[in-house]
């Protein structure tokens, strides 16, 4: 027995991986679960989707072999189990029929639980039941049974009691031969959903039971192992037992699944039909994530790892390299990995002592390799406690007590086999490929741990806190600095592995029968000594672009930089700047000076300035280039790769001589970054533009500052379009069509309004567009190709030209958006638009508005002459009858109906006095006649019937047409107030009052003077009810109180006059007035008067004066009429009543 033998003792009870459905009920295996954070945390989530009705009962726990699901679930199933209202566990062991397997589990499962009661019956247990009757009551019929089957009936009844599909079909031929022809078909429940569902309903009610837990274990392999036929019916099956689960209430049915890996993670392994006829389960399924944190990970290792920690402290004080172990601990806690899940004490605690006589970061790549290759026969804990060779307890056993550690080489020899058979993860295969070709290259054992290392780092590589150097791969294996660099130094003279730069980690380096370096410079220096160092940099720099970030937010869209690398003569030899942009564009420019000496920072100035380009930033090294050596490597690397015949003699050197290339290209590009980027400050900024109030410009910050202002002012009025889809250059094949659709909705009147709601592309972009529409930008942009339009009037345009304009300095709009524009601004006169491609036309639709972005100067406008001046006519037209000049740009075809829609609306506002007067001006009569039709077609009124009838000729200015309309309707809307100004002046001076007296002042002067002899003599009606006018006046709004007058004079408000009423007003106004003025004053004279007095209705006492009407004809057939009709009543009436009417007739005249 080894040292560690007697100090360590692996927990052998983690030695083999739970299988629910044997050790369901083994309290034991329950005793030995170590809880975790982690999986108390999944546990409640089950408890609480019992509690809690409204949680999903249908779920599916997923995560990689050896976490401990089917451990964590063995425990919440005993506690469910042992509850006060217990639930019933099934465990799922699928078989030849899924249903058959539901049907067998809950059998097993109320066996378990000793409820005998209850039996799942089922075709199966029918048939053993009729063989036992048969047995037992028809002695007969059972020997015939016996001598017709294969096998004797104990075995047949034992297939049958395995659900063995193929005994049951014998039985059933069998029952039809001793049963003269009768068919077996036993009158039972063969419905699993209504099974589970009455059964659970049965053991809620009468056993206390909660419910029913099923575990569908291993679904995983049933998913991966399962048949494309058959697969949709159980499928089918699932998903209604997850229905079922989902939707029961007090009786409750929970269902969950144990998988290794979500089904979408299977990618090319298994048919592409289970997955999609899977989906269907999915969508009912909640899944948990199995994540078990890595500290978690750790603490259960350390309780495996059992040791005796007295004898353990003395062994290792006893070694004469106990200071490696202090330091190997110290170093590694040192790594984020461990420091930000630890403090020192509890590291040393669970990763110095529990975890010994693993490394930390051995136990960090058991972890991490696990997750990713392994399988239930190799994981964690088969390492831990398995007895197979290269398992801990293996390794413990055969220790001869040279190492302090058992290192990462371990680990690898573990589950090598795993990594040979991994054709799924490339990743994981191709390393260990390469590790096992350089182990073949060493007998040296400390050389070949090492290389197992570095591929067990490569394999879990992806954490930035883990790279592969020396100090890593020395605490993987737990071994000091001067063994590790014997074994590295030897390695790469070996030329097995290789440190990269670019990387700062290390790889295998593999050469066979050829001296790869010594090749790669023979090529470079035989046949790249002139190459172009530029071009092969502008091929190879990792950085392509620099993005202005806060122009680019201010403005929601992305604008960068490209990189443009130039010798100095090539850049002394640019004459116009435009051919920079012309073949890859970019918003701007960073030019860069290659040079083999430093360049001419005032000659660069001056070339700067004399290109006058604002996009253009030159940056100038202050030393020369040193990269022509990897540059020319670079080519000749290039060349081998190509070359299938040098590929094909050295197929190993495949990969080697990729990295080789990364590595050069890595090189290059360090190069670049530090002697050209400003934040190095070792080169110079040359500008068109001031470099003046940038702060530490030769900074990353400040360097992308400038490049933003560069953009602010050279783009100041792009529009802002926050929708990266649409605003860009070129654009995905989803997107043109849905910028097709949104066009031709535009330029067919369309109903646009349903994009402004919803999530497809079309709404997405069309709500993104129009939100711009009062952005300057957006007007701007307008602008720009409102002005092109005019220049297309009766001429073809080129639309290259608007796409230069839109594009370039001012706005930069991109491409895009720009057919959108084009179509909002247009579409109101599509119909004198011609397009033309190249000399032929052709239609003008989303279609063409979207190869027009693509080749603008192949395609050109017209818009037929005249047309344009039409279209400002209809606006200035709108305009004057106070149009809305947005809701006019957005109305397309219905520009001239909505015209004439408003100009109707404004003549039916007009008064009616307004509109019944003759004008002196013929044309004004003209114009109000034509506008009282009814059939008036707006196209042909406005642009033909309206011109002639304000006497335009042939050639008329569409201007003047205008103004002659809004000269009339200002008469039109005027005439009212014009009149009413005239009535109160005539009116006013009928009453006596002067220019500048109020109107109502008048009035109440000259009532107050006639008011009491009016009111004491009898007068006329219409005088009278125009006293009664004045008194009830309480405004002095002089247009009411004519009006009021003269509808009480004439009947007629006066809006609603004709030509003859303003006579008859002023005639009837007159007649009042001298009919009071011809009263006399009672008080002063009563001479030739009469006199009446009565008591009226209401107790007052009226006296009335009156003149004696003279006797004639007229007023002696009143008198008759009025005595005959009296005496028609005779004594039907007393004398009383007779006087009592007369004189109610009178107080109603006298009123």
């Amino acid at each position: 027995m080894s040292e560690l033998q007697s100090i360590i003792k692996i927990d052998n009870n983690f030695q083999k991986s739970i299988n629910l459905q044997l050790d369901i009920g083994n309290e034991n295996k329950v005793g030995k679960y170590i809880a975790t954070e982690s999986s108390m945390l999944i546990e409640n989530e089950y408890i609480n989707s019992i509690k809690n009705k409204h949680t999903g009962r249908a779920t599916i726990i997923v995560g990689p072999y050896g976490k401990g699901k089917s451990h964590l679930l063995l425990d919440l199933i005993s506690k469910l189990s042992h509850a006060d209202r217990p639930f019933l566990p099934v465990i799922i062991s699928p078989g030849e029929s899924l249903q058959i397997s539901f049907k067998i589990a809950l059998n097993q499962a109320l066996e378990r639980a000793g409820i005998k009661e209850i039996v799942v019956d089922s075709y199966y247990e029918e048939a053993i039941k009729v063989i036992l009757k048969w047995k037992k009551e028809y002695k007969d019929t059972y020997e015939k049974f016996k001598e017709l089957i294969d096998t004797n009936e104990k075995a047949f009844c034992f297939n049958l009691r395995s659900c063995r599909e193929k005994t049951l079909n014998e039985f059933k031929k069998i029952y039809a031969i001793l049963t003269s022809g009768n068919e077996f078909n036993p009158l039972i429940q063969e419905d699993v959903i209504t099974i589970y569902r009455e059964i659970a309903d049965k053991l809620c009610k009468d056993y206390n039971y909660s419910g029913i837990f099923i575990v569908f274990d291993e679904f995983s392999k049933f998913i991966e192992g399962h048949l494309v036929d058959g697969f949709a019916n159980d499928m089918k099956l699932l998903q209604d037992m997850c229905e079922l689960a989902n939707r029961s209430d007090e009786s409750q049915i929970h269902i969950t699944f144990v998988a290794h890996k979500s089904i979408k993670e299977y990618g090319n392994r298994i048919d592409k039909s289970v997955i999609n006829e899977f989906r269907g389960v999915e969508g009912r399924l909640r899944e948990i994530r199995y994540v078990v944190s890595s500290r978690n990970n750790y603490e259960v290792i350390s309780k495996v790892i059992c040791k005796d920690e007295k004898k353990l402290d003395k062994y290792l004080h006893a070694r004469n390299d106990y200071d490696l172990y202090e330091d190997i601990l110290d170093k590694t806690f040192e790594m984020k990995i461990f420091s930000n899940i630890f403090d020192k004490d509890k590291f040393n605690e669970i990763m110095g002592i529990g975890c010994y006589p693993l490394t930390p970061l051995s136990v960090w790549l058991l972890s991490n390799i696990s997750e990713k290759v392994a399988q239930n026969e190799r994981s964690i804990f088969t390492f831990l406690s398995g007895n197979e060779g290269h398992s801990l307890s293996d390794i413990i056993n055969i220790n001869d007590n040279t190492g302090m550690f058992i290192g990462a080489d371990a680990i690898y020899d573990y589950f090598e086999n795993i990594f040979m058979d991994e054709h799924d993860n490339q990743k994981i295969h191709n390393e260990w490929l390469r590790a096992d070709y350089a182990l073949h290259q060493t007998e040296d054992l400390l050389e070949k741990q090492v290389i197992k290392t570095i591929a067990l780092l490569e394999m879990c590589s992806g954490n930035d806190d883990v790279s592969i150097n020396d100090n890593t791969i020395r605490l993987s294996l737990g071994i000091s600095s001067t063994l590790l660099e014997q074994a590295v130094s030897s390695l790469k003279a070996e030329n097995i592995i290789v440190w990269r730069n670019r990387t700062n980690s290390y790889n295998f380096k593999i050469n066979i029968g050829i001296d790869l370096e010594n090749e790669i410079k023979n090529i470079a220096y035989s046949k790249y000594d002139n190459v172009d160092e530029c071009l092969v940099i502008s091929r190879i720099m990792e950085e392509e672009y620099v993005l202005p970030k806060k122009y680019n937010m201010e403005y929601t869209m992305t604008r960068y930089f490209s990189y443009e690398f130039m010798t100095e003569d090539t850049f002394m030899k640019i004459s116009n700047s435009e051919y920079l942009f012309k073949d890859r564009f970019a918003d701007g420019k960073i030019i860069m000076i290659i040079s083999d000496k430093i360049a001419d920072i005032s000659k660069v100035q001056e070339k700067v300035k004399k290109l006058a380009d604002k996009r253009i930033v030159v940056l100038c090294s202050k030393y020369a280039f040193t990269g022509y050596s990897y540059i020319k490597k670079y080519m000749a690397a290039r060349e081998l790769s190509g070359d299938n015949e040098f590929i094909e003699s050295n197929k190993a050197l495949v990969q080697e001589l990729e990295l080789y290339i990364q590595d050069l290209i890595y090189e290059v590009n360090e190069i670049i970054k530090y002697n050209f980027m400003p934040e190095y400050k070792r080169s110079v900024i040359v500008t068109y533009t001031t470099l003046e109030n940038i702060e530490d410009v030769y900074s990353e910050v400040g360097f992308n500052r400038l490049l933003s202002r560069i953009c602010s002012n050279y783009y100041n009025n792009a529009p802002k379009i926050n929708n990266e889809m649409i605003n860009k250059n070129t654009l995905s094949a989803p997107i043109r069509k849905a910028r097709i659709k949104i066009i031709d909705e535009i330029l067919t009147n369309g109903d646009v309004t349903k994009y402004e709601t919803g999530t497809s592309p079309e709404a997405t972009i069309y709500r993104a567009v129009k939100k711009g529409i009062y952005d300057s930008g957006t007007i701007c942009v307008y602008g720009i190709i409102g002005d092109f339009v005019k220049k297309c009037n009766g001429k073809k345009v080129s639309f290259g030209k608007l796409f230069d304009r839109l594009q370039g300095e001012n706005i930069g709009a991109r491409k895009g958006v720009i057919p959108i524009y084009i179509a909002n601004e247009i579409t109101s006169i599509k119909r004198a638009v011609v397009i033309y491609y190249h000399d032929k036309e052709v239609s003008f639709n989303g279609t063409t508005l979207n190869n027009i972005c693509d080749k603008p100067y192949e395609y050109s406008m017209l818009i037929e002459r005249g047309w344009y001046d039409k279209e400002e006519y209809g606006k200035r037209l709108y305009y004057v009858f106070g149009g809305d000049i947005e809701k006019y740009s957005e109305a397309g075809y219905d520009k001239m109906n909505i015209t004439m829609q408003l100009i109707q609306k404004w003549v039916r506002g007009l008064p009616q006095y307004t509109l019944v007067s003759k004008y002196s001006d013929k044309k004004l009569n003209k114009f109000i006649k034509s506008l009282k039709r009814v059939d008036i077609n707006p196209r042909d009124y406005l642009l033909e019937e309206l011109p002639d009838i304000l006497g335009a000729n042939g050639d008329f200015s569409y201007k003047e047409l205008v103004e002659d309309v809004r000269r009339m309707k200002q008469k039109l809307d005027g005439f009212i107030d014009i009149k009413y100004r005239q009535l109160e002046k005539a009116t006013k001076e009928l009453f006596g009052g002067a220019k500048r007296d109020d109107l109502y002042r008048v009035l109440m002067n000259w009532n107050d003077s006639v008011e009491k002899k009016v009111s004491s003599s009898v007068v006329s009606q219409r005088l009278n009810q125009f006293i009664m006018l004045l008194n009830s006046l309480k405004t002095h709004n002089n247009k009411v109180i004519i009006s009021e007058i003269s509808h009480n004079l004439i009947g007629m408000y006066v809006e609603n006059w004709d030509d003859s009423c303003e006579e008859r007003y002023l005639t009837a106004l007159k007649e009042v007035i001298d009919e009071a003025s011809g009263i006399n004053d009672i008080s002063e004279n009563t001479d030739g008067k009469q006199k009446i007095v009565f008591t009226d209705s209401n107790g007052n006492i009226v006296e009335k004066y009156y003149n004696k009407a003279d006797d004639d004809g007229v007023s002696d057939y009143l008198i008759n009429a009025v005595e005959s009709t009296i005496n028609e009543f005779g004594d039907s009436l007393e004398m009383n009543e007779k006087v009592s009417a007369m004189i109610k007739i009178l107080e109603q005249m006298l009123k």
